[in-house]
C-alpha cells in the first residue's frame, strides 16, 4: 500500500477500535515481559532475599531500566518499522498525516504520553479513538498520526 491508500482508507474509517486495544494490550504485555526477564537477570535482592525488581518512583537503576526498555520497545521499533510487535500482528500501522513515514521524534512524541492515554486501563485512549473525528487519542493528536489497517 502506497501512502495515498492509507489516507484514502482512514477517510473512509471503519473503526479498529477493538484491533487497537488488543494490540496496545499485547505490546504492554511485552514490555512487561521483557522487563521481568530483565529484573530477574539484573534486579537486586531485597532484605527478604528474594529479586526486587519492583517499580519504584525514586530515581534509581530500576527506574532508569524501567524506561529505557520502555524507549527501545515502542519508539524505536516503532520508528523503524512503522509498528511494534503487537500492532504488527493485528495488521495496524502508524503513519503521519501529512508525511508518508514515521520518524523517530514522532513516535517518541506519540509515546510520551502513554501514561495519560493509558490511564484507567485505556479508558482515556478508548474514549478519544471512539469519539474523536480522525479517531486519535492524546499521543496521535500531539504527534499528527493516524492509526491504519495495513492490508
Amino acid at each position: 500500500m502506497d501512502y495515498q491508500d492509507y489516507l484514502d482508507q482512514y477517510i473512509a474509517y471503519d473503526p479498529i477500535l477493538a484491533r487497537r486495544c488488543f494490540a496496545a494490550a499485547l505490546d504492554y504485555f511485552i514490555y512487561f515481559v521483557i522487563y521481568i526477564i530483565y529484573t530477574y537477570f539484573f534486579g537486586d535482592v531485597n532484605d527478604w532475599g528474594i529479586k526486587d525488581g519492583t517499580f519504584k518512583f525514586n530515581i534509581n537503576i530500576g527506574f532508569f531500566s524501567f524506561v529505557f526498555i520502555w524507549f527501545l520497545y515502542f519508539p524505536v521499533i516503532e520508528s523503524i518499522y512503522g509498528y511494534t510487535l503487537g500492532k504488527g500482528l493485528f495488521d495496524l500501522k502508524v503513519v503521519r498525516e501529512n508525511t508518508e513515514n514515521s520518524k523517530f521524534y514522532v513516535s517518541f512524541i506519540r509515546h510520551l504520553v502513554d501514561f495519560i492515554d493509558f490511564f484507567l486501563f485505556g479508558l482515556v485512549a478508548i474514549l478519544l479513538v471512539k469519539f474523536t473525528k480522525k479517531h486519535k487519542r492524546i499521543g496521535d493528536l500531539l504527534a499528527d498520526t493516524l492509526v491504519v489497517l495495513d492490508k
